[in-house]
């Protein structure tokens, strides 16, 4: 449902910022 849709914006949003830091970082 909705829930499912924005649990999983939220990760991959989540997972792109992580990565973006990451590639940074490196």
């Amino acid at each position: 449902g909705d829930r499912d849709a924005v649990r999983r914006q939220a990760t991959a949003y989540a997972l792109q910022t992580l990565w973006q830091q990451f590639l940074q970082n490196t």
